[in-house]
């Protein structure tokens, strides 16, 4: 059984810091491995330690404590950079676009835009050696940090939700997952509101914002049977 938690965006010293560690807290008390569909923390500069603070650490120390009993994996969003290239040892597994299961793939859902999108050419820009290296010695990057993290807030809150979701390119890029990988369901998050849509021999998820609701998915691999609703409900010690 995997819980699957996307756009959490947690914040450090707020109440929403304290609510996610306490569902981390009760999912450590079960058997569950657990899945994170990127954007957890609200902004992830893993280049050099001036971009992390005590909120990036806790996560960590709990990922790789827990890695021991249960998998624990990561896939990137589009507020993480560089995070499995510095961190990869404190995760069962960790991607940058797709983690698979047999039948079952994962993704944060950035990578699911128009190739010419704000998304994915701003990713190609960023999520490389070479951005990974000037991130690490610029010496006004926490400021440059912030002024993305306001840059990425902007282009998702300027559009409501059924005008922000390309399904189109949502069906395209999952139709092409499906055939590259024989995934029979695909989840991601990115877009904060929940959805998803049956193609013809594939069927896609897209999991509500946790930052929102504390919604996360209960999901049974085997059966690919899954449940949504908030961790309180879900996540039973």
């Amino acid at each position: 059984m995997y819980v699957l938690i996307a756009d959490s965006h947690v914040v450090p010293d707020t109440p929403q810091e304290s609510a996610f560690f306490t569902m981390l807290d009760r999912i450590a008390n079960t058997s569950y491995n657990v899945i994170f569909l990127g954007d957890n923390l609200d902004i992830w500069i893993a280049s050099a330690p001036k971009y992390e603070n005590h909120l990036h650490e806790h996560f960590l120390q709990w990922c790789r404590s827990e890695k021991q009993r249960r998998e624990v994996i990561l896939v990137e969003g589009n507020h993480e950079f560089y995070v499995k290239r510095h961190y990869s040892d404190c995760f069962s597994a960790c991607s940058e676009d797709v983690f698979r299961l047999p039948n079952l793939s994962f993704t944060h859902g950035d990578m699911t835009h128009y190739p010419f999108s704000f998304h994915r050419l701003f990713r190609a820009f960023a999520k490389n050696s070479f951005g990974d290296f000037i991130m690490s010695i610029l010496p006004w990057g926490v400021p440059f940090a912030h002024t993305m993290k306001k840059l990425l807030a902007h282009k998702k809150s300027d559009k409501g939700p059924a005008d922000y979701i390309p399904y189109p390119a949502v069906d395209h890029w999952v139709a092409n997952e499906a055939k590259e990988s024989g995934s029979q369901l695909v989840f991601m998050g990115h877009f904060h509101c929940g959805g998803g849509h049956e193609l013809s021999n594939v069927r896609y998820v897209i999991l509500p914002a946790w930052k929102d609701l504390g919604t996360i998915a209960l999901l049974d691999e085997t059966t690919l049977e899954y449940t949504i609703d908030s961790w309180e409900k879900l996540i039973h010690e």
